[in-house]
């Protein structure tokens, strides 16, 4: 399922950059000032996951088809993320059934 996520950047403690998704942009607000200060884990935030970039790039070209960007490429690239994401949901399903979801275990 597509979720809107909001992407916001912001600087750690020694100076780096911190790339965050969220769910929506109250969740963006309410950690922003706080990853300016601490840790990503210090918050209970495991960081990015592969799933979340494929939304954000399905999002990204759903959006492109809606208007005068639209093409047969957009199109073929929302159908192989589409089937990524599936594959992915997969992966978790079957981790999930043998018990190790969650863990490094394979």
């Amino acid at each position: 399922m597509l979720q809107s996520v909001w992407i916001m950047q912001y600087k750690d403690v020694e100076g780096g950059s911190v790339i965050c998704l969220f769910p929506s942009h109250s969740k963006a607000m309410e950690y922003g000032t706080a990853l300016a200060n601490y840790d990503l884990t210090e918050l209970g935030l495991e960081g990015v996951h592969v799933e979340n970039h494929i939304d954000y790039a399905l999002a990204r070209l759903e959006n492109f088809q809606s208007g005068a960007l639209k093409c047969r490429e957009n199109a073929l690239a929302i159908t192989h993320l589409q089937e990524a994401r599936h594959w992915l949901e997969h992966r978790m399903h079957d981790r999930d059934n043998r018990g190790v979801l969650g863990t490094h275990e394979s």
